[in-house]
């Protein structure tokens, strides 16, 4: 067995079920349910948690200066020191919070990707196009040629998203397949990338349409509610690397 390919950081349950912000609210009650949202005063951050004591079944809000619990510090310590162990891919995250592969992945009608929920960590060229999670598609035919050199082909095409994605960090193809609608023949990839400290997981789908020159995509995080536009900065990194191969965006991404 190679160690270097099959090599994964140490886990620990109670990483794998909060976060640094949640795993603060702890308190002398038992918590059967708490949620964290942060606070500031006088320049200062907290966590707020919402916490139910058992006693009296009343909720309490309870408030922590945002520093991480001696657990976290001693699991990320462990998980830090790991590193020098164990060999290990250059790109592979430390900790792993995956989630849970989406079961609404794929394409409709062997023609349409998925809309984007109502949350800000996710684009997608389905979206309506006045959403602020709309993202334009892509062309590997721009309509003033590149350079004067024949048009290309979808296989081509393909050839050329495979190379970039290959080449990006943390990126893994999970799936490929050839479509059939009545417009024609199209082609689907759905590829994982994977977030080089945390090991964050987003979901990525690429659609080749049978126009012969248009690609659809949606890019979407697994877990939280805003990725800071992580997504639409890896899709803009993407298009810049496949505009090397005569690719263009059909607008601004």
């Amino acid at each position: 067995m190679n160690m270097t390919e099959t090599w994964r950081a140490p886990r620990f349950a109670f990483l794998a079920s909060h976060d640094l912000s949640t795993m603060l609210c702890t308190g002398n009650c038992v918590k059967t349910s708490a949620e964290a949202r942060h606070r500031s005063s006088h320049g200062r951050r907290y966590v707020v948690c919402s916490m139910r004591d058992t006693k009296d079944n009343s909720i309490r809000e309870r408030c922590h200066r945002e520093t991480p619990s001696p657990a976290a510090v001693v699991a990320v310590g462990i998980a830090m020191v790991s590193l020098t162990m164990f060999p290990r891919p250059t790109d592979a995250a430390i900790l792993h919070f995956r989630g849970e592969r989406p079961t609404t992945l794929g394409v409709t009608a062997n023609r349409y990707l998925g809309l984007c929920p109502n949350v800000q960590n996710c684009v997608s060229t389905s979206n309506n196009a006045y959403s602020s999670q709309f993202i334009p598609p892509w062309t590997y035919n721009p309509a003033e040629g590149a350079g004067g050199r024949p048009e290309k082909g979808m296989g081509e095409a393909i050839e050329d998203l495979r190379k970039v994605l290959s080449s990006y960090q943390g990126c893994t193809i999970i799936a490929q397949q050839n479509l059939v609608n009545e417009f024609g023949k199209g082609y689907y990839i759905y590829a994982e990338f994977e977030s080089p400290l945390m090991g964050y997981v987003d979901d990525v789908e690429f659609l080749f349409q049978p126009d012969g020159k248009t690609v659809d995509y949606r890019s979407a995080s697994r877990l939280g509610k805003d990725d800071l536009n992580a997504n639409r900065q890896r899709i803009k990194n993407l298009r810049k690397e496949l505009e090397n191969f005569g690719w263009k965006s059909v607008g601004f991404n």
